[in-house]
């Protein structure tokens, strides 16, 4: 049917979603307990080895300085915690409603409050599938200027720096996409294959590094879309024939066509 979904884009998050709360929990938890040590122990001067003559710093500088690492802890503890939001891990079109659905890592922030108090900037959620936000197509866009072609041979080349088709200068090709939104911060997309992480390389550094990297990538999203919606045979065939980490792409070429570079200043 003309009408029913079509994804034309599956990929992994470039870590996995547990590795970021691992890091987000050290964080907050180091920050915290070590805010709460500065708020008993602070003491001036600072670095005196004469422990008989310091003396305990004021109660407002304790606790103000324990406070102030104690936030900026957490604040880059919620970073970690964040980021899986905007990792992009299926792409689905959706002709009936004229919409572009982007899956994620995770369920965004706002999801977990309750329809009246969410922010009329989000982008609203797919009612069937928490994790994927909808868009008008005309509000996504690609920001970064890396061409299909430039990726597959970067990726045929194993990470070796390709002639750019717009400067004509060799350059070292990003390994993903980054998908921006005009109303708030964008998507990143993992494209690039596997073979990029060289795992039989003969240098072992080389070898163990590229086995560690992709040890910490996710799998391919190959859920099915909300809906009842199965897979369609070329993604069966795909996921039959890819690494379990490999990103999929229905046409690579006419997704660089379908979101387009532009900036998002000059849409103001």
């Amino acid at each position: 049917m003309a009408s029913a979904p079509r994804v034309i884009f599956r990929g992994p998050p470039g870590m996995r979603k547990a590795i970021y709360y691992f890091i987000g929990s050290v964080f907050t938890g180091a920050g915290s307990y070590q805010g709460y040590l500065l708020t008993q122990h602070l003491s001036w001067p600072l670095f005196s080895r004469d422990v008989e003559n310091t003396k305990l710093a004021p109660p407002m500088l304790r606790y103000a300085t324990g406070g102030g690492i104690g936030l900026t802890a957490g604040a880059l503890g919620m970073f970690f915690f964040w980021t899986p939001t905007r990792l992009a891990t299926r792409v689905t079109l959706y002709p009936a409603i004229r919409q572009v659905g982007i899956r994620t890592a995770a369920r965004p922030f706002h999801s977990f409050l309750p329809t009246s108090m969410r922010s009329k900037k989000s982008a609203p959620l797919n009612p069937k599938d928490p994790c994927e936000r909808l868009h008008t197509l005309s509000a996504l866009y690609r920001r970064d200027r890396t061409s299909a072609v430039e990726i597959e041979q970067y990726a045929q080349g194993k990470g070796i720096r390709v002639v750019s088709a717009t400067s004509g200068k060799r350059q070292k090709v990003p390994s993903s996409i980054l998908l921006g939104e005009d109303a708030s911060f964008g998507y990143q997309l993992e494209a690039s294959p596997t073979p990029m992480f060289d795992t039989k390389a003969k240098n072992l550094y080389r070898q163990y590094w590229s086995r560690f990297r992709l040890g910490l990538r996710g799998d391919t999203d190959w859920s099915k879309v909300a809906g009842g919606h199965a897979l369609s045979d070329a993604e069966l065939t795909a996921r039959q024939q890819l690494h379990p980490k490999d990103p999929w792409f229905l046409d690579r070429r006419n997704f660089d066509r379908l979101f387009p570079v532009r900036s998002y200043k000059s849409e103001k």
